[in-house]
């Protein structure tokens, strides 16, 4: 039923405002493809998530850990290439076997790994020492009836959220969405282990929180000290300590929040209305009725919103006052199912992670549309 719900969505999404379809340039212009980074050629990848910062792009696959460390200035420019002398790559198959079913979250300090048992917490200083480095939290002491909740995100969307050292995981308790939704919050520390060189990952408190109404979690994400969780019965935030707030009636299936601009970009479910709040959530502005499909992901680039969707990338164009534009943009190159993370890996090169290997582009040629892709131009929704 999900499947054709999602179906459904896409073919809605691919022929609604069809008067508004901009025609695409006839005029052929050269394209940068996306080059695949080295690297990781030649690994045998199943590829779960990845995550960047300043110093080095992280990713994570069903049994491997890869940290390919940057390169300054634009020499990247020539060749494409990220990995270079600090860059390294573990084979952990042998200790740990994580799902690749689900994407797990990732930071600049933890990321969470899962198998069909437990999530288990790692820190970046320390991966995958001989025996026991790591954090694990067993599922049955979550709940002796403890699983995943039904959502309606199918692709992109993590089944936890790490913030600082706080995790939040949200679950059924109970077996089934009708009996509520449970929220565990952890806290994370990182101590010295005498037994193992390094650092260790531990869990130092476990806090079960109000139920939220029964129902499905439409996306979690972070914004500032607090997480955002989004149901079918509203909004509502949480911060560090527990204390929860609903903060929103409206059901949003998709949540973004912008951490350089301070802006929080939402979806509603009902009509595929993309809207915006300069107030974290308290009041929006704007509505434009784009009736995006369910599995597309927010992400920044350049300080422009974009979205993935399996392999599409989607740029939202916000520079003609009260329009926006929406184009599709350009994917050659990239091999893969489905997008796991997309960044700028430095000032000039945007990198993406797919379930097949690592892509970087120069961000100079990013913005450039796919041929004979999607535009459409939407103007403000008014209900």
């Amino acid at each position: 039923m999900r499947n054709f719900v999602l179906l459904l969505s896409v073919l809605i999404f691919i022929s609604c405002d069809t008067d508004n379809v901009k025609q695409p340039n006839n005029e052929q212009e050269k394209i940068a493809p996306w080059i695949e980074d080295q690297w990781l050629s030649n690994l045998d990848k199943n590829i779960i998530t990845g995550y960047s910062d300043q110093n080095n792009s992280i990713v994570l696959g069903s049994h491997f850990y890869s940290s390919i460390a940057k390169t300054n200035g634009n020499n990247l420019a020539d060749d494409n290439y990220i990995g270079e002398d600090g860059s390294y790559t573990i084979d952990f198959e042998n200790l740990f076997q994580a799902s690749s079913f689900n994407k797990y979250a990732i930071s600049d300090k933890y990321f969470c790994l899962g198998n069909d048992y437990s999530f288990c917490f790692f820190n970046h200083y320390n991966v995958f020492q001989a025996g026991s480095s790591w954090a694990v939290l067993p599922f049955d002491e979550i709940s002796d009836r403890f699983s995943f909740i039904p959502r309606t995100v199918s692709k992109g969307s993590s089944f936890c959220s790490i913030n600082g050292d706080h995790v939040l995981i949200p679950f059924v308790n109970g077996g089934a969405v009708d009996d509520g939704i449970s929220l565990l919050l952890l806290t994370l520390d990182i101590e010295e282990s005498d037994k193992f060189p390094g650092f260790k990952a531990v869990i130092t408190e476990k806090k079960k929180l109000n139920h939220l109404p029964a129902g499905w979690i439409n996306s979690q994400i972070i914004m500032g000290d607090e997480f955002l969780v989004s149901t079918y019965n509203g909004l509502f935030s949480v911060d560090k300590m527990g204390d929860m707030t609903k903060i929103s009636e409206e059901d949003y299936h998709t949540l973004f929040y912008s951490e350089e601009n301070d802006l929080l970009y939402a979806v509603r479910s009902e009509m595929g209305v993309l809207e915006i709040s300069k107030d974290k959530g308290n009041t929006w502005e704007g509505g434009w009725r784009i009736a995006l499909p369910y599995h597309h992901v927010f992400y920044e680039i350049d300080n422009q919103l974009v979205s993935v969707a399996d392999n599409w990338i989607i740029w939202f164009d916000f520079t003609e006052g009260d329009k926006l534009r929406f184009v599709e943009l350009n994917n050659e190159g990239l091999r893969g199912e489905q997008i796991k993370d997309i960044t700028e890996a430095n000032d000039s090169i945007v990198q993406v992670i797919t379930d097949e290997g690592v892509y970087n582009k120069k961000k100079s040629e990013f913005f450039k549309l796919k041929p004979g892709g999607m535009q459409y131009e939407y103007s403000l929704f008014e209900e």
